[in-house]
């Protein structure tokens, strides 16, 4: 898990996380940056999934479902870098900064790879390659905040005061009224040695969120410094001293409640980007309350997402049904209903909606994806059989998903065909599924017996 100078990181960094595709006309101080940037696919041959044997079971899928996205697209960069953003924000740094680094040389404009390089190097302590990669990020753009805040942090962290108080008052100026620009100039100017000017911001800090318990502390020990006087609760002091002895002190939560769209999604993305489960379905809710006609299909898949990963399985049941009647003609919804069904044994309620979403014929995906779900659900009253026939169709469908040649191994299995269960077993591990060898190592004895 990221120490508390990671999860600062987390905030400063939530707008590039979120993704950004701004272009400028500034070429990045970097040579290997020529590749053509129309060239494809950008995920060769040569990328392969990480170990994923200690993950969870949805961290597993998420990260294989999106790896075969990105394979299998004709211009799959935009799957390519959700793969590697769900790398980062699952801690798999190095495979991520692979993802990255392959997104900038075949973007060499592309401000987010070279700012996401830059944060995914600090996360593995290589703090000089994270400076290299901040400033070409911000000679793309000298106008992103949170580029701008992360390099001025580094700065202050490698003891460059003079470059990192430059890029914080840059901050200041465009966001002279939030908690963070205030304090981090506060900070690093009390560290300076400058105290007056550093009493001022963070006299500021403490004024725009009172309950800043770090802005208080720095506070007091500057009262203790200079001949100041300030209104701070006795109660407070020992609590207080005893932060300044954190060996990094970190910007608390002190971002109010946003009410406007625009706080909404920052504060969504903010939270998507610290694996905060809980903020982001708050802040999704807000969004689905208060700004109902201006709401987005991703917005009723990420709260059902959530939902469904935190366990409220009925709140995230209610979340697709809302999203059915408000975006009756995708077959996403029904999807996503129908797999909570089937999980509760719920059958034929999960079976309605996995043929509704059959009938949509959005996708190839999909309608494979349909074809499962009911397929699931007949194997589930022993009928093998038929359900055998659709796992097929569906997997002719959606050839280069191992979750489908899983479930034909299952289902082969339970019919008793042993070498045809070996075959789809071999079929996913080729394709990207981890077995583990416990399982194939049983399955190859039963092939093997006469």
């Amino acid at each position: 898990m990221p120490n508390n100078a990671t999860l600062l990181l987390f905030v400063i960094i939530s707008l590039i996380v979120s993704g950004c595709d701004e272009h400028v006309a500034v070429e990045p101080d970097v040579n290997q940056n020529k590749s053509n940037s129309s060239s494809k696919p950008y995920l060769n041959q040569s990328f392969t999934l990480p170990d994923l044997t200690n993950s969870t079971d949805i961290v597993r899928e998420h990260l294989q479902y999106l790896f075969i996205e990105a394979k299998k697209a004709d211009d799959n960069r935009a799957s390519f870098a959700r793969y590697a953003d769900a790398l980062f924000i699952n801690y798999f740094y190095n495979d991520a900064k692979d993802a990255y680094m392959t997104l900038a040389v075949i973007e060499p404009r592309g401000h987010k790879w070279f700012s996401m390089l830059a944060v995914t190097s600090y996360n593995l302590g290589q703090t000089e390659e994270a400076l290299d990669y901040i400033r070409q990020a911000n000679q793309l753009n000298d106008d992103h905040i949170a580029s701008l805040f992360f390099e001025a942090r580094l700065m202050e962290e490698t003891g460059n005061y003079e470059r990192a108080k430059h890029y914080y008052q840059i901050v200041y100026s465009k966001f002279p009224n939030i908690v963070e620009s205030n304090f981090a100039l506060g900070k690093l100017l009390f560290n300076m040695g400058q105290y007056e000017e550093s009493r001022d911001y963070l006299e500021k800090a403490m004024q725009l969120s009172p309950q800043s318990s770090i802005a208080r502390a720095y506070l007091i020990r500057l009262s203790k410094i200079v001949d100041i006087s300030i209104d701070i609760p006795a109660e407070n002091l020992a609590y207080n001293e005893a932060q300044l002895s954190l060996p990094h002190p970190y910007y608390e939560e002190v971002m109010t409640e946003g009410r406007t769209l625009n706080d909404l999604r920052f504060n969504i993305n903010r939270s998507i980007s610290k694996q905060d489960s809980l903020a982001t379905i708050k802040y999704l809710k807000l969004l689905i309350t208060h700004y109902n006609d201006r709401v987005q299909e991703d917005d009723f898949l990420k709260l059902s997402h959530y939902l469904t990963f935190e366990r409220r399985l009925n709140e995230a049941k209610k979340t697709y049904l809302k999203a059915i009647n408000r975006f009756p003609s995708s077959s996403t919804f029904h999807l996503g209903f129908a797999d909570i069904a089937l999980s509760e044994k719920k059958y034929e309620l999960a079976r309605e909606h996995y043929e509704n979403a059959l009938s949509m014929q959005e996708s190839d995906n999909d309608k494979a994806r349909s074809l499962q779900g009911i397929a699931r659900i007949i194997a589930s009253k022993g009928e093998f059989e038929r359900a055998l026939s659709l796992l097929n169709e569906a997997a002719a469908l959606w050839k280069d998903n191992p979750i489908f040649q899983m479930d034909l191994m299952r289902v082969n299995a339970d019919l008793g065909r042993f070498e045809k269960a070996f075959f789809h077993l071999e079929k996913a591990e080729e394709l990207g599924f981890n077995i583990p060898n416990q399982l194939k190592e049983r399955l190859t004895r039963l092939a093997t017996q006469k």
